[in-house]
């Protein structure tokens, strides 16, 4: 089964290769905040932080900001989180 990649781990190797004595996960609480300032919807962003920043690394839309913070596009972000076949039916329906 594909399991898409741990967030912490990723900003960890991210911040690897950057000067910075931010640690990863003071980042990622960093980015949380920002993403929740970030929704337009009072009502969405109270049940939002109201699931706390662990559950937010599960959420797509969550995962989808913090790799947009790192210049991660759009078509890396699903070859990393689709199945191989879903990628490429995703590449499919993006060439029609």
């Amino acid at each position: 089964m594909f399991r898409p990649i741990d967030l912490l781990d990723w900003l960890e190797q991210q911040l690897a290769t950057r000067s910075g004595n931010n640690s990863a996960h003071e980042l990622l609480r960093t980015y949380y905040e920002e993403y929740l300032e970030g929704i337009p919807s009072e009502r969405f962003r109270e049940i939002e932080r109201a699931k706390g920043l662990e559950e937010a690394k599960r959420s797509w839309s969550f995962r989808r900001y913090v790799l947009e913070r790192n210049d991660f596009g759009m078509e890396k972000f699903m070859r990393i989180n689709l199945s191989e076949q879903d990628y490429a039916n995703w590449q499919e329906l993006n060439e029609s």
